[in-house]
């Protein structure tokens, strides 16, 4: 393939194989330099199974919780849902690098994913060399921290259906630690289930929460209208933002 421009991507390779589906999906960083001698293994769909665990005491039941595992733009969900027991099987998955959420309650927040022992909830699970036999396991928690506050204009008038969102300080924003809330007609806004660490608050009008998660130089420029804040396990924030010019 000639001509790529740098970014991100994935190679993808799909045949068919004894009547069955064959593929494989590989991400690859395109710069400057020429790649050469990528291996693309193509595999049959593929079967996990996991599990749903909950820490903290909560009204939510196991079986209200779905995984999702979510690679550009496709979602994959349990064919028969979450049992009671937290137990649940995905099948069809082609081999790639999937993202994980969970379809979640609002008092309950995606603390970890462990496949094989490895932490995975932020590298996403790698299935491009097969699923062997290890399981998924998804730990949510119900002692996530709350964020209440007030949005205002430059003339400190409140600001009613703005848009407050709350994106991690550092790396790339995981969909699993976003988080999004509307202000009233009072400039009010409430977030919950918020898994610690350190985040930025940002306060627009009107803004696409796809492009905030998943575009990277989305946020650059309003950067230094931010507002910084630390969220530990059961903490209780206030805050008052001010709207951001566009």
């Amino acid at each position: 393939m000639r001509g790529v421009s740098p970014g991100s991507y994935f190679l993808t390779a799909q045949s068919t194989v004894g009547g069955q589906p064959y593929s494989a999906h590989v991400p690859i960083q395109v710069g400057a330099a020429d790649l050469e001698g990528l291996d693309l293994h193509l595999m049959p769909p593929m079967e996990i199974s996991g599990q749903v665990r909950i820490e903290g005491k909560t009204a939510d039941k196991l079986s209200t919780l779905n995984v999702v595992l979510e690679n550009g733009g496709r979602m994959n969900m349990p064919g028969d849902g979450t049992r009671d027991d937290g137990t649940f099987v995905m099948h069809g998955l082609e081999p790639s690098v999937y993202q994980i959420s969970v379809t979640d309650p609002p008092d309950l927040y995606l603390k970890a994913v462990r496949w094989a022992d490895r932490d995975v909830m932020q590298s996403g699970l790698d299935l491009t060399q097969g699923a062997g036999e290890s399981k998924l396991v998804v730990v949510m928690s119900a002692n996530g921290g709350q964020i209440e506050g007030e949005v205002s204009d430059d003339q400190s008038a409140a600001v009613a259906d703005g848009t407050v969102a709350l994106i991690p300080s550092s790396g790339t924003p995981s969909k699993s630690l976003c988080r999004f809330a509307q202000t009233g007609a009072n400039g009010r806004f409430h977030m919950q289930a918020i898994a610690p660490g350190s985040y930025k608050l940002f306060a627009w009008q009107e803004v696409d929460p796809n492009q905030v998660m998943y575009d990277p130089d989305f946020l650059k420029p309003f950067d230094s209208q931010a507002q910084s804040v630390e969220i530990s396990e059961g903490s209780q924030k206030s805050v008052q933002l001010t709207l951001i010019k566009q």
